[in-house]
């Protein structure tokens, strides 16, 4: 198995009832709910369906040559903040990754509180944000600027995929524990540029 993000992995998840891919974009993940606002609904997993451990597959890149955005595939459509409409069991394990950054602070930490009321004790999330001061100091050092900016920002292309939030390493593990989650760790970076990648697990058991 050609494993290139094994952090995201947890032992034994396969087995797990609910798995729940949040923000999914081009990133469709075989085992999990596969959820965003806009894409194609599938009944099955399309050709480019990959695992958690190798969650960019086809979709690696640079700061010189981001790869193009491929076209969403999900399972339901739905808001980040409303899972409910995606199961009524308790959830044993979301992922997000860069998409928590495009709600406002308000509705971001609101979401994940939702995400601790809906999961299991024990259960895990990963959640990965742009790095707002390792991107600010890359712009300060002029090194690549209008990719910091953009990464910064997020698209200002009309296609509605701005950033509404920013993010620093105290702000992400503050808001995870006040959403219940007891225990957060930060996981080796997957992405290309400076991004936070952060594994939590809700109080009240072991993962």
């Amino acid at each position: 198995m050609n494993e290139q993000t094994p952090q995201l992995y947890d032992e034994g998840e396969e087995h797990w009832r609910v798995r729940l891919h949040l923000g999914c974009g081009g990133v469709y993940l075989t085992g999990y709910i596969n959820a965003d606002l806009h894409g194609t609904q599938v009944d099955s997993p399309p050709f480019h369906a990959t695992t958690i451990t190798d969650y960019y597959k086809g979709l690696h890149g640079d700061a010189g040559a981001i790869p193009a955005r491929r076209d969403a595939c999900v399972d339901a459509y739905a808001d980040m903040r409303h899972i409910d409409t995606l199961t009524t069991r308790p959830v044993s394990k979301i992922v997000c990754i860069q998409a928590l950054e495009h709600l406002g602070k308000f509705d971001a930490i609101e979401a994940l509180g939702r995400w601790g009321k809906a999961m299991r004790p024990g259960g895990v999330l990963i959640v990965s944000v742009p790095d707002s001061l390792r991107t600010l100091d890359t712009i300060a050092r002029d090194d690549n600027p209008d990719f910091g900016v953009r990464h910064l920002l997020g698209k200002r292309d009309g296609g509605g995929y701005y950033h509404r939030s920013h993010w620093t390493r105290d702000t992400i593990h503050t808001a995870l524990w006040d959403a219940g989650f007891g225990a957060t760790s930060e996981l080796v970076n997957i992405h290309f540029y400076p991004a936070i990648v952060v594994r939590a697990v809700k109080q009240g058991g072991g993962a």
